[in-house]
């Protein structure tokens, strides 16, 4: 029995407009627009945000450390909008980690 052949195709990736962006950040609920602003604003990985702590959150300075990165990534800073940290700051804190 011959092997199937598989040819893959290479195609240009989908990229949502920076309008798409805001539409979908706007008509989700608050923690959900929280958690993809995130994303938005910083280019991390979804399983990096979700490991993201309270410390990790310099509001004064409205900075976001990552320390624990996928795939042995350097740790780094990101700056990101007032709006972002007035967002993070709506989220509950009962415990260290982030409630998404």
């Amino acid at each position: 029995m011959e092997k199937a052949k598989y040819k893959r195709e290479r195609k240009v990736p989908f990229l949502p407009s920076e309008k798409e962006l805001d539409c979908l950040v706007n008509a989700a609920h608050k923690k959900l627009a929280t958690y993809l602003k995130l994303l938005k604003e910083t280019g991390i990985r979804a399983n990096e945000a979700w490991q993201l702590k309270w410390i990790d959150i310099d509001i004064e300075r409205s900075m976001i450390t990552l320390n624990k990165t996928k795939k042995h990534g350097t740790p780094r800073n990101f700056r990101v909008s007032l709006g972002l940290i007035g967002m993070l700051n709506a989220l509950p804190k009962k415990s260290e980690s982030f409630q998404w």
